[in-house]
Formats: structure tokens, sequence, C-alpha cells
């Protein structure tokens, strides 16, 4: 057996103190390594033990070896271990609830579990202290090993024990959470990093930037160069005030509460990229609200969508506006009309001898004329956006806010815009058309109105052009 040192009691040891300060001071989780290490040694030299050590779980699920401080040549604290390996589920409980253990030699007060710790360690004496965390799991032990085996202790000297090593057990409990704290930050950077779309958040009084994943910052200059910016300040280049459309208003209830998730499509004015935006107001982790926007890059399916809509909207033939745009168009114009008081004119369109073109030079004929009159209307400034084929040689103009006098003028400069010649196959050909007014509210109040309206004056312009003939 190993006599141990006839000192004082703990309790009035000066030696005991001096060493507890030190032990304080290196529990301060900036301290070096080194630092610990020697006060391992102190601890070690003042019980007579072979060894001390600290030992800490890493992602791995193992306790491994963090600092040590071992007499020459011990060379048998395990590097690393886990629990299940050693312990079974109950003696894991075990070390949780009585975390403190003191273990000899073989004896009849021995347990399966301190025999097993003895066995780990390879020690015929150990001292060890088990932390476990708000979860009951351990995430540390710190203790003394020694290869001889000792006297059982006396009280006061496992409460001397207990004092040395539970702030160094607590040291290592803070770098565990500080560790893992560093993994999940670094995971969820990570998965925000890729994530697959773009995200930042600011607060949602001040609109000062609190956070932009990689994408989101990078069209910026990096996150760097918008941190303790406004949103509209690090996004728009010399704005500043508050964006027009912000969505704050849909993200809160009457209370002030965050209730809902708001969702539009915009369009980055430095690139015309498209994005489909998602805002909701949350906590922030000190307190503030905050406002967090995620986009997603819809540029594409958008540019698909704006094509799919032109060729829902666009006669492929001449590349006018359709009748489907027309319908939609004439409907709004109705309303804005009714809201607003206004007049509003449609002229409805026939060419006159379309047939023989269509006769004389083959079904291309007619298409080279439709094309030749699309283009002349699309070109002209009177009626470049307000053209529409309807269907076959037809085809309709809409004038909104317009005078039955200043329909009647329309209506002659069409007709002198389609009176001007062109040349098919070689020869000169002068296009007529007959051509139909409208008006609003005069000649009717509707969609259907109106058009039969205008159908039936441009019918009656033809039958007199015939007459006149």
């Amino acid at each position: 057996m190993i006599q141990r040192r006839s000192a004082p009691p703990a309790n009035s040891s000066p030696a005991f103190y001096q060493l507890l300060v030190r032990v304080v001071q290196v529990a301060d989780e900036n301290i070096d390594s080194a630092a610990l290490s020697t006060v391992l040694a102190d601890i070690r030299d003042h019980f007579g033990f072979d060894s001390a050590f600290v030992y800490e779980h890493e992602p791995s699920g193992r306790l491994t070896l963090q600092e040590s401080a071992s007499t020459s040549g011990r060379t048998n604290l395990p590097e690393s271990f886990t629990l299940d390996s050693v312990f079974t589920a109950d003696q894991t409980a075990q070390l949780v609830d009585f975390p403190v253990l003191y273990t000899d030699a073989p004896g009849s007060a021995e347990t399966d579990t301190t025999c097993r710790i003895r066995e780990l360690f390879a020690s015929e004496s150990m001292f060890i202290v088990f932390i476990s965390d708000d979860v009951q799991a351990i995430v540390a032990c710190v203790g003394m090993a020694d290869t001889r085996r000792h006297e059982p202790p006396e009280d006061d000297e496992l409460d001397q024990a207990n004092m040395l090593f539970k702030p160094l057990a607590e040291r290592a409990r803070l770098r565990v959470y500080k560790r893992k704290l560093g993994y999940a930050v670094t995971t969820l950077e990570s998965i925000m990093d890729h994530i697959g779309f773009d995200i930042y958040v600011n607060d949602f009084d001040t609109h000062e930037m609190l956070y932009a994943n990689k994408s989101m910052a990078k069209p910026y200059g990096g996150w760097e160069n918008m941190r303790g910016k406004t949103c509209f300040e690090a996004l728009y280049s010399g704005q500043s005030d508050e964006c027009t459309y912000c969505p704050k208003k849909h993200l809160i209830d009457e209370q002030g509460n965050p209730s809902k998730t708001y969702s539009w499509d915009y369009q980055r004015p430095f690139d015309g990229k498209w994005f489909r935006v998602i805002s909701t107001a949350f906590t922030w982790t000190d307190g503030r609200l905050a406002h967090v926007i995620s986009s997603t890059d819809i540029n594409e399916a958008k540019n698909n969508e704006l094509l799919i809509k032109r060729m829902a909207y666009c006669d492929m033939l001449t590349g006018m506006p359709n009748r489907r745009k027309f319908e939609e168009d004439m409907e709004n114009a109705l309303s804005n009309a009714q809201a607003r008081d206004e007049g509003i004119a449609i002229m409805f369109m026939d060419l006159d001898g379309f047939k023989q073109v269509n006769d004389v030079y083959g079904h291309n004929g007619g298409d080279y004329l439709l094309k030749h009159v699309a283009d002349m209307f699309l070109e002209n400034a009177l009626t470049a956006d307000r053209c529409y084929r309807y269907g076959g040689d037809e085809f309709i103009f809409l004038f909104e806010n317009t005078s039955p006098t200043r329909a009647c003028e329309y209506r002659e400069a069409i007709l002198g815009t389609l009176g001007r010649p062109f040349v098919l196959n070689d020869k000169e050909i002068a296009c007529k058309g007959s051509v139909g007014i409208a008006h609003y509210p005069e000649d009717g109040t509707s969609y259907w109105q109106l058009l039969d309206k205008a159908d039936e004056a441009m019918y009656r312009d033809k039958e007199q052009r015939k007459q006149s003939r």
C-alpha cells in the first residue's frame, strides 16, 4: 500500500488553499491548455497519484483526453472511449446520479461500475467526477488515477479532491458546450450558404442588416459590404428610404406580433433577374423583432412564363397582340373608363380584296400582305400599342380617353397608313380596308355591345365603298 502524506486536514491546509486558488484561476475557459496541465500536475502531486486528467465529449460520441499530467512512465490513460462500450445503460445512469466516485482495489464495497472504471484506466485507485448536461448525458469527466493501491481516503480528503476537480469539470462542460455551439453555427452557416436560395435578415423597425447568406451577399460585394447598413442602402445604390413595396405591413397583426408569411415576385433592377420572395417576421436572438427575406431565382421560370403569356397573347403570323389580348385590354379599359368617366373608341377594320390576293398570289402572298399591314401599324406611333389582329384579315384598334371627334380623326389616320402601296412579287399593290367605329358610352357600355356596333359600322363602310366605285 502507498501511505498518504500526513498533512493537516484539507480545510486547514494553506497549501490546499493556494492550490484551490490556482485551480479557480485556470478554470476560466480562456486560460490555455498548458496552464491547465500544470495545475493538474499540482493536484496529482498533492494527492500522491500517478496521473490527473480531463476528458471531453467529441462530436464522434467519444470522450477524448484533452489534458493530462502523468508521472514518468505513466502511459495507460486511454486516448478516448465511449460510455456504452464500458458501461450498461443503468450504470451510465448511476454515473449521472452519483458523479463523484472513489474506487480502490477490489473489496466488498466495490460495485461492477467502479470495477469497470478501474479496468478502463488500468488503475488500482481512482478518483473521478462525471459531468452531465441538461438532458442527463455525460459530456466530460475529470479525475486522478494510480496504478498503485491507496488506502481508503478520509472524508476531508474526498472533500478536498471534490473542491479541486469540480471547477475543472465545469470548465470542461463549458468547453464542450462552446464546441457544440461552434459546430452548430458552422453547420447552420453551411446549410444556409448551400440551401439553394438567398436569405437576409434585417431589423423590423430600423431596417439594419443583421444577416445575409453568401449567395445573397455576393452580388453586393459580400457580407462585410452590407453589415451596418439598412437593407435599402445595402441593396439599392443611392436609396435613402424604405422601399415603397416593403411587405412589413403584411407580416404583423394589429398588436404588432408576427402573424403570417407573405410572398411576391421581384425583378432585380441592376440585372433584370426575377426572384420569388418570401417574407416573415420573427424574434431575433437579442429579442428584437426582425424581418427575414428569402428569395429563389425564378428567372428561367419567369421568362418561360412571360414567353408562354406572350405566345398566348400574340398572333404568331403577324407578331401583333391577338384577340385574347384585346378582350383582356378591353375589359380593363371599360373598367377604367367607368371609374374616370372617360370615353373609349374601338375601330374594327377589314381588308378589302384580301380573297383576290390569296387567289392570285396564293396563301403565302396573303400571309405576306397580313404581315405587311401588321408591321405598318406596329411601327406607327399612333397605333403601335393600340392595334390587334382579331382574326383572318380583320384588325381592331382600341383608344382610351378618346372623344367621338378624336376617334374620327384616328380613323382617317389609320386609312391613310393602310393606303400606302407595297410591292408583292415585283408588283405594286395598294392595300385598302374598311373601318367602323364604336364609342363608349354612346354606342354601348359592354364589350359585346361595342364590338357589334363597330362591326356593323365596318360593314356599312364597306358597302359604301363598293357603291362608290
